[in-house]
């Protein structure tokens, strides 16, 4: 699956939604008649970070897994935490994941987001396209962290080969 394009302009359509209707979901997300696929019978919940929401955030990510079959919903609450990845602990079941850049200026120093879970898979996307420059606000709407996500949702199974390009601080791909 290719991103790079479907990514275009999302990152400018999320910050106009968090302006104009803060508590609307962004395309395929929250659809209430929503019936899960053999393919993908788990619905994926999206959580914002901290003072964001769904509008805000998900206006790339919600919409690439709605048309991949998955029943998509969003929930606006305030902090994200992940306390039961912390310490070393799981949640049998569970996929743990956790995608980051190394130009991250609000979570410091940026392996800080990484978990320390058995099983979990910690990626950085520098390690993947060394020229990346996504920052922490740019990352919802990165094409490869974007292609990370759908990685990740899959079948366990040997990564993808990231499209690698320009990407900008707080917008993401161009």
């Amino acid at each position: 699956m290719k991103l790079r394009s479907a990514t275009v302009g999302l990152a400018a359509t999320g910050y106009e939604a968090e302006l104009d209707a803060p508590n609307s979901s962004p395309p395929g997300v929250d659809v209430a008649d929503c019936h899960p696929r053999a393919a993908h019978p788990y619905p994926v919940i999206l959580l914002p970070g901290t003072s964001y929401t769904v509008a805000e955030t998900w206006q790339a990510l919600g919409p690439i897994l709605a048309n991949a079959g998955y029943c998509v919903y969003g929930l606006n609450y305030g902090q994200t935490t992940l306390t039961t990845a912390t310490g070393g602990g799981g949640v049998p079941g569970v996929k743990l994941v956790s995608i980051e850049t190394t130009h991250d200026e609000v979570v410091t120093p940026y392996q800080s987001a990484f978990l320390d879970a058995p099983g979990a898979v910690n990626v950085t996307l520098q390690d993947q396209c060394p020229a990346d420059g996504t920052d922490h606000l740019g990352i919802a709407y990165d094409a490869v962290s974007l292609q990370d996500v759908v990685d990740a949702l899959g079948p366990d199974s040997p990564g993808f080969a990231p499209q690698c390009g320009l990407t900008l601080p707080l917008m993401g791909t161009p």
